[in-house]
């Protein structure tokens, strides 16, 4: 069973790292809204913030890793002030002067907090900063503010490049992706109003009235075949058919007439 000293030194060290992180965190989280806010101003995509604050957060997690360490403790704690680092590079020893300064060392350890190692000066102004920047963020995308397009920029200069060194080449590049999204407006319902609406349709004038209906009426018709038919020549008959042949056809309809 290690010994209590060296126990209460590894959760020390422990709450030290873990502090230290947190720190860290906090302290690079305005360097991701900042480069957001950069990103989104000349229109490029918002998690190329990641790299920048990538960058930062590992600067800020070595050097605040390398401030937790025991020395801390001792500047924030003076009743621990060179007693806990003898304690500790002494911790595997056993004589009775040792023990003893240990036994010290654990009752003084009692009244250390962990609030003791949080910033809370600093974290109170980065917190204002960050509150600032996300509103920026959040004010200019919704008014679609920008500075400069950044990807449009960027075609454009291939465009001169290409016609600079390549003056014969056939520049056959597509414009860039337009967003006219905005131009249409926000989709959003119209509420003209919560009463209930009731539609009547009124039929046509000249649609049918299925209530006013007749039923057919009755015709008397005439039965049996006509006395006597005549048939008669037409006005233009004599002007239709050749003169040679007038008689043949006034000799067929005679006949037609006789029977």
């Amino acid at each position: 069973m290690p010994k209590p000293i060296i126990v209460a030194i590894t959760e020390l060290n422990k709450v030290l790292k873990l502090t230290a992180i947190f720190h860290a965190v906090f302290e690079s989280l305005p360097v991701f809204l900042v480069a957001d806010l950069v990103f989104f101003l000349v229109r490029l995509p918002w998690w190329l913030a990641l790299l920048p604050w990538l960058g930062s957060l590992w600067w800020c997690l070595r050097k605040n890793l390398a401030k937790a360490s025991l020395t801390a403790v001792e500047q924030r704690s003076p009743r621990l002030h060179e007693v806990l680092r003898t304690a500790a590079d002494n911790a595997d020893k056993e004589n009775v002067v040792v023990n003893a300064l240990q036994q010290d060392v654990l009752g003084r350890l009692r009244y250390v907090m962990v609030s003791d190692f949080i910033k809370f000066r600093k974290l109170t102004r980065l917190t204002v900063l960050c509150a600032v920047l996300v509103f920026a963020v959040l004010f200019s995308s919704a008014l679609g503010w920008y500075v400069i397009d950044a990807p449009a920029l960027a075609h454009d200069v291939s465009v001169l490049a290409k016609a600079r060194f390549y003056p014969s080449a056939r520049l056959d590049i597509p414009p860039p992706p337009v967003d006219d999204s905005a131009i249409y407006g926000n989709k959003t319902i119209l509420e003209i109003g919560t009463k209930e609406l009731k539609l009547q349709i009124t039929p046509l004038a000249s649609d049918l009235n299925l209530d006013k209906i007749k039923p057919p009426e009755e015709h008397q018709f005439k039965e049996g075949l006509p006395s006597q038919i005549r048939a008669s020549q037409e006005s233009g008959f004599e002007e239709n058919i050749p003169r040679e042949q007038q008689e043949i056809v006034k000799a067929y309809f005679s006949q037609i007439v006789k029977g």
